[in-house]
């Protein structure tokens, strides 16, 4: 006779452990496909961004898509006919006028603030951490890089692109424009690469913390009647004012260096400011046109009402006669990327304004460098070369 007690609560717990087991595993499906089902068919995060389904009922229309613009004559296109140099002079100040004020770049501050907040030895050099202090309140960090031999020498600000920012340009990270900042330091000048607003160490400029969104900055920025360029040339003007406070500066000797939107960037800055005296404008150099409809740039590049004035080339025009080096990667035509610097209209931007070079007797100041090998990158060893000639090491 079996005489083992009869456990009577087995049977119960043994149904329990069945019950949770099954109800986990519909819950988990239940899972699975309410993630499935969001994928799928899932709210658009704008309604009028929603692309209609092939199969949704809509009659059929047969359009051209292909947008055509009217042709723009800028209002104050470089004149054919300008001979003598006053006649330049005056077409230039009438640009740089204009360009002011459709830029709005924001103001200067009436005394710098800026803060050492790190010393550190980088190979050869001395790399400063710092934060700009601006009139709006922002605080900008910027790397500023000093060779160890003590000496006055050239200085060069150098502005990212839309990238990581200052900790690519600084070498810190490698991404396409290799480590520009930290190179032309090494090659011998002091550089100061500067923080551009809604990327790297920027890139949370929002009341809660959250990622910028480029559209949305932009948007509130024309709200105010200021542009993201106009900001950032700002914040520029006052790190070329710092450079120039330096002992280690020769403040006759500046150069501004940028790759992409960076490279925009510094034309606008030496069209506007005359303490730079040598440009270095890499994967940018093309027309209006070209630059949104083709390359599909971003309104982070936009100043409202800029085509219906000065095109690019003019607006490079505004620089003559000081040296200035513009650089395309042979491969920089993938449009998807949105980068594609070097397309139709590229070349016949740097003709233009190589006439009005020519006008103004600087023939040899302007030249450009094709990088046989590269995409939507930058070359340090053109630029390198062409700084060091045009701004030299007297040492």
């Amino acid at each position: 006779m079996n005489t083992e007690p009869v456990n009577p609560e087995r049977p119960k717990s043994k149904r329990l452990y069945v019950s949770i087991i099954l109800l986990s595993a519909a819950l988990a499906g239940a899972l699975t496909i309410l993630a499935w089902g969001m994928v799928h068919y899932r709210v658009p995060e704008r309604f009028w961004k929603h692309v209609a389904d092939v199969s949704d009922p809509i009659p059929a229309l047969t359009i051209t898509t292909e947008f055509r613009a009217p042709p723009i004559i800028p209002l104050l296109a470089f004149p054919e006919n300008t001979e003598t140099h006053d006649e330049l002079l005056a077409w230039q100040q009438r640009g740089k006028d204009k360009l002011r004020e459709l830029l709005h770049p924001s103001p200067k501050s009436v005394s710098l603030s800026v803060h050492i907040t790190a010393k550190d030895k980088v190979g050869t050099l001395t790399r400063e951490t710092l934060i700009f202090t601006r009139p709006d309140g922002a605080e900008v960090p910027a790397f500023l890089f000093i060779p160890n031999e003590k000496t006055v020498r050239p200085a060069v600000v150098v502005v990212p692109g839309h990238s990581r920012g200052i900790v690519a340009t600084g070498g810190i990270v490698d991404d396409y424009q290799h480590a520009n900042a930290m190179r032309i330091a090494e090659a011998g000048y002091v550089v100061l690469t500067m923080e551009v607003r809604g990327f790297g160490y920027l890139s949370r400029m929002t009341h809660s913390g959250e990622l910028v969104v480029l559209d949305s900055y932009v948007a509130h920025l024309l709200t105010r009647g200021q542009t993201a360029m106009g900001i950032v040339i700002g914040d520029l003007m006052d790190g070329i004012s710092y450079l120039v406070s330096r002992d280690e500066v020769d403040e006759q000797q500046i150069g501004a260096v940028g790759f992409s939107s960076g490279g925009k960037t510094v034309i606008y800055l030496a069209a506007l400011d005359e303490r730079v005296d040598v440009v270095v404008a890499s994967g940018c150099v093309t027309d209006h046109e070209h630059n949104f409809l083709h390359s599909r740039h971003d309104a982070y590049e936009a100043i409202p009402q800029l085509g219906r004035w000065l095109s690019f080339s003019d607006c490079m025009g505004l620089i003559a006669s000081r040296p200035m080096l513009v650089q395309w990667g042979r491969l920089d035509t993938n449009v998807v990327l949105r980068n594609a610097a070097f397309n139709a209209g590229a070349m016949p931007t740097y003709e233009a304004v190589s006439h009005i070079y020519d006008t103004a007797g600087a023939t040899g100041a302007l030249k450009y460098y094709i990088s046989e090998s590269l995409g939507h990158e930058y070359d340090n060893a053109p630029a390198i070369t062409f700084l060091k000639k045009m701004l030299p090491l007297k040492f």
